[in-house]
């Protein structure tokens, strides 16, 4: 069955998505730390791969830390706003 390049894009699933930002960080090994501690402790995947990866409840976040720079380079995606703003505000506690 053929369909419109427009129908077939509106059948993809809807996400929330932050692009790629740069946050300063003191020392971004303790911030990473940090982060992998509290999500794996709450049950998500974690992969150290390419920075740090948590993957679970309808979100995915990737943190690497910047060679060059005291910042720490982040993306978020989730399924949901209520998802994707409940997790910008766990990341600004941090």
């Amino acid at each position: 069955q053929k369909i419109s390049l427009s129908r077939w894009i509106d059948s993809f699933p809807k996400f929330c998505f932050a692009p790629e930002n740069n946050i300063k960080v003191k020392d971004s090994k303790v911030f990473l730390k940090s982060i992998e501690r509290l999500f794996s402790k709450n049950g998500y995947k974690v992969n150290k791969l390419d920075g740090l990866t948590v993957v679970g409840n309808g979100m995915w976040l990737n943190v690497r830390a910047s060679n060059t720079e005291p910042v720490v380079r982040v993306s978020l995606g989730a399924k949901t706003k209520e998802i994707f703003n409940s997790q910008i505000r766990l990341l600004k506690r941090l």
